[in-house]
């Protein structure tokens, strides 16, 4: 079958963007000899491309920008998220109100009853709160299972038998255990839901009707007395000691400056009064054992020693001053280290040289109000709270979260507190590989951190350690807010295990840990706490300029009961939050959009995952959520590329390479193109070629007499004037 003879086609018509001197060119006599494609405007995305964003933040806290190879976060306040693409649900914490509290406390120790009585041997907790005008010191009990009652009416008791009426006790649930009623004690040999019954209280006959009673300290956390120390602190001081003094091992406490040192010589079963004994001559701030010997400091900011089994009441015993640094700089810690002795100050951290001297050997740590205090000896380094950071002398650099560089601390989606920074490090405590931190930021909140050391099994990030947010409480940044991993705490009746204490506020608030002293993990016995939340850096999807149509949010849910809810969250583009779906409340796998074509595009947005327990919150196996993942789709701005097929000879029978020579000199030039349906666009051309014969013949009907040339040229659309 012959073709039809090939002729030239329509034109298009060159101009400038003023469309002044005009040129048509015709075009070859082929189909789609004009077209053009969608393209991105910026290359680093294609229109409508996948993002697929795995969210996971066992990278650590402190940072602003989310990076999947780092799955770090930016703020929280409760989930956990230490284990790799796994969020598990808050632990819940208890609080412990301190009678007459007006300020944070600062210091702990833990001993045991010894007044040979019915509770001697178990495990009480000391707490040390400087006050304005006092010291108080609260006792609290570490034992398990026990009770007690207040003065009350409902309160009777007879020879053999003690009654509450507001009781509902599991019959014979404390046989053995002894109950003390107004100072008398009894053998419990049975008891129904609200009488305890024994042979006899002590001494005979009965305690009497309405008082108070106690079994077993009154249980795990139950504050047992608060002993007042009528002194006016000076700042800082409290740190006790447990020390032998050639006959017995006692508790040891310095008042500061304007007391005396209090030993406590008997500690009491039941909410009786403790014996405390003092000095008559010896003061001390703080108190230390390095290696055999005790240390001190004192009211002139310098320290000295007191011999191996000497004793601490007796000033004549305490060995002449030693003098560290500049003597207006208060001493805010003492430390010990391989048998040697460090001094944290205000104003830096002071070893021992050859000569005798304390040389301040960490100056960068600046100088500021209570720098040092709090400071604990951990894998191999002093870790010291600082104004300026957590300074660790290992690595001679800040260590905590507040110092990374990638954590900005600012977002106009995100107050100002919920950050780790602009505030200051406080109480810190270590248990084997994990250390416990507290930190509070501007305003009123406190926040219960952990950390441990990076190893190569982790993902790249800042620091030597790996940060994450445990709890958050209240605090202020006036005072020094004090923690503590008491080792002697009844979990059962049968387990000890180790259990964090922190200040709250004025009071305190304590959680059981594992054995290893990370977060509890152990099913089945799992408390929960109400709520909280997590929220990663700003999530661009690899791509910062490029907006991004959100789409949905996946992922499973395990381990869920009745009064647990998951819910995602969005910040997008700096803006207030906006949930992603429903909440999420039954185990499987979840699915949440975003609404499509409402608040579902952003160049960024921050993601925030929320936990509520309204129930089931105790004896829990850990709900949690895993890989969960972000899906995306890419929106660059987009031009129209078009194509232009031009013939190589016209009326006025120009060449082939007079035209591309014409049209090259087009090329990096803004023009004004005007097709065949006299549609206009401005664009710049690129380099125009010559097609093969192969491609011509690939372009031509199979019917048409192929053009023996074509030249292809592209040219981007734009805008412009």
């Amino acid at each position: 079958m012959p073709r039809a003879p090939r002729d030239i086609g329509d034109k298009v018509v060159i101009a400038s963007v003023a469309d002044a001197s005009p040129k048509p060119y015709p075009l070859a006599r082929i189909p789609n000899n004009v077209s053009y494609v969608t393209v991105s405007d910026q290359p680093e995305a294609e229109p409508n491309q996948p993002i697929v964003v795995p969210i996971s933040f066992h990278g650590g806290i402190g940072y602003a920008r989310y990076d999947p190879a780092v799955a770090g976060s930016y703020t929280a306040s409760g989930p956990i998220g230490h284990e790799p693409n796994v969020l598990l649900a808050p632990r819940g914490v208890t609080s412990v109100t301190l009678t007459g509290a007006a300020n944070p406390p600062n210091y702990f120790f833990e001993t045991a009853v010894n007044d040979g009585g019915a509770d001697d041997g178990q495990p009480v907790l000391y707490i040390i709160a400087n006050e304005a005008a006092e010291i108080n010191v609260y006792k609290i009990s570490l034992t398990f299972g026990g009770d007690n009652g207040t003065a009350n009416a409902a309160v009777t008791t007879t020879n053999t038998t003690l009654t509450d009426t507001r009781e509902a006790w599991t019959t014979d649930e404390w046989i053995g255990d002894v109950v003390t009623c107004n100072s008398k004690t009894m053998t419990v040999t049975g008891n129904t839901a609200a009488v305890l019954t024994g042979a006899s209280w002590s001494g005979g006959g009965n305690p009497g009707d309405g008082n108070s009673w106690i079994m077993r300290l009154g249980g795990f956390s139950y504050l047992l007395n608060t002993k007042t120390f009528a002194v006016t602190p000076t700042q800082p001081c409290g740190r006790p000691v447990e020390w032998n003094d050639g006959s017995n091992t006692k508790w040891y406490l310095g008042l500061g400056d304007n007391n005396f040192i209090q030993r406590l010589t008997t500690i009491v079963s039941s909410t009786a009064a403790d014996t405390w004994t003092a000095s008559g001559d010896a003061d001390a701030r703080h108190l230390k054992i390095v290696s055999n010997q005790l240390m001190r400091s004192t009211d002139e900011n310098q320290v000295s020693v007191l011999a191996q089994g000497a004793d601490p009441l007796t000033e004549a015993n305490w060995g002449g001053d030693f003098f560290a640094g500049d003597v207006s700089a208060n001493i805010t810690e003492l430390g010990e280290a391989s048998g040697l002795a460090y001094i944290a100050k205000e104003d830096g951290f002071y070893e021992w040289d050859l000569t005798g001297e304390a040389a301040n050997v960490f100056p960068e740590i600046e100088k500021a109000d209570r720098n040092g205090q709090g400071m604990v000896y951990w894998h191999g380094g002093f870790m010291i709270p600082a104004e300026s950071g957590l300074a660790w002398t290992r690595t001679g650099k800040p260590e905590g979260p507040d110092s990374n560089p990638n954590n900005e601390g600012n977002s106009p989606s995100l107050a100002t507190n919920a950050f780790i920074k602009h505030g200051r490090w406080n109480g810190l405590q270590d248990f084997g590989e994990y250390l416990w931190a507290l930190y509070i930021p501007t305003g009123s909140t406190e926040f219960v951190m952990w950390a441990r050391e990076r190893d190569r099994r982790d993902t790249p990030g800042w620091g030597s350690l790996i940060w994450h947010i445990y709890e958050q409480l209240l605090g202020d940044l006036n005072d020094f807010h004090g923690a503590f991993i008491a080792r002697t705490s009844e979990f059962s009746a049968t387990e000890t295990r180790p259990c964090l204490w922190v200040t709250n506020a004025n009071n305190i608030t304590y959680c059981f840990l594992d054995k290893n002293g990370a977060p509890a993990s152990r099913r089945g016995d799992l408390t929960l706490s109400n709520g909280g939340t997590i929220r990663t850096g700003l999530i661009d999807g690899g791509f910062p300029r490029v907006l991004k149509q959100l789409h949905y949010i996946d992922g499973w849910a395990e381990d869920m009961k009745s009064g647990h809810s998951w819910q995602l969250s969005v910040y997008r583009d700096g803006g207030s939050e906006e949930n992603v779906g429903a909440t999420i409340t039954t185990d499987g796998y979840f699915q949440r959009f975003w609404t499509q074509d409402s608040n579902d595009t952003a160049r960024g947005f921050i993601s925030e995952v929320s936990w509520v327990a309204s129930s089931n919150k105790t004896s829990q196996n850990g709900p949690h959520l895993r890989d969960v993942r972000a899906h995306l789709v890419a929106l660059p701005s987009t031009t129209r590329e078009w194509t232009f097929l031009f013939a190589v000879e016209d009326e006025q029978g120009k060449t082939a390479k007079k035209i591309r020579s014409e049209l090259e000199a087009y090329v990096g030039d803004l023009k004004k193109y005007t097709l065949p349906d006299r549609d206009t666009f401005n664009g710049v051309m690129g380099a125009p070629r010559m097609l093969r014969a192969d491609e011509i013949n690939r372009l031509t009907p199979r019917n048409q007499e192929p053009p023996h040339y074509v030249i292809a040229a592209t040219v981007r659309e734009m805008s412009g004037s």
